[in-house]
């Protein structure tokens, strides 16, 4: 990255601080739901619908 790249240099901070805090949690909290259950839990609902 060139120094006048400001904004880059944030977003690459701000991603690499959010995947290593997500690393962490997931060291100490190995049950936490993933993606996937987020989504089956809000379209459980539909499921009917499209059955």
């Amino acid at each position: 990255m060139n120094r006048d790249e400001i904004k880059e240099k944030r977003a690459f901070i701000v991603l690499t601080v959010m995947g290593w805090g997500l690393a962490v949690m997931l060291l100490y909290f190995p049950d936490l739901p993933g993606p996937n259950d987020w989504v089956e839990k809000i379209f459980a609902p539909f499921k009917k619908f499209v059955e």
